[in-house]
């Protein structure tokens, strides 16, 4: 967090990509910190997500879903599949509850601001890294690099 170093951004790709655990890119000090993963409407999984395996080699792992109906788009969820995303994340919260992690969801205008206060007010212990599975539609890639201007600013 706050050193002005930055946050370390990680998406992975949504496919058969299998890393190497623990991760050998990512320094032990940081492995030390916390990790935030961050859900997206378009993958509330717990099986095969890659960000959420490697986020568990850090010491503490916050899992997390920002919902911004104005970021949705062309492709997002809108409509009566928010009915469907609502049932998807109280799944994912019981799973991850399974293992002793409570998801924080948060609705606003601006993801990136979203995130940015989620790491101001976990910063206590200092956040190593988010991580994210990479989406494939215009709006995520524009989500996708405001978080990292958001977590180089950080």
């Amino acid at each position: 967090g706050g050193g002005g170093g930055g946050v370390a951004a990680a998406t992975t790709p949504n496919n058969n990509f299998r890393p190497t655990f623990p991760p050998t890119s990512v320094p032990i000090p940081t492995l030390q910190k916390t990790a935030i993963v961050l859900f997206h409407s378009h993958d509330v999984r717990v099986h095969d997500n890659v960000a959420l395996q490697l986020a568990s080699y850090h010491r503490r792992v916050i899992p997390v879903f920002l919902w911004s109906r104005a970021e949705q788009g062309r492709w997002g969820v809108t409509g009566c599949l928010e009915v469907i995303l609502k049932d998807a994340l109280r799944h994912l919260e019981t799973k991850l509850e399974r293992h002793d992690l409570k998801l924080i969801c948060r609705e606003g205008n601006d993801s990136s601001h979203m995130l940015r206060r989620i790491c101001e007010e976990y910063d206590d212990d200092g956040i190593g890294a988010v991580y994210w599975n990479k989406e494939h539609t215009t709006e995520s890639r524009i989500r996708e690099e405001r978080y990292r201007a958001t977590l180089t600013d950080i």
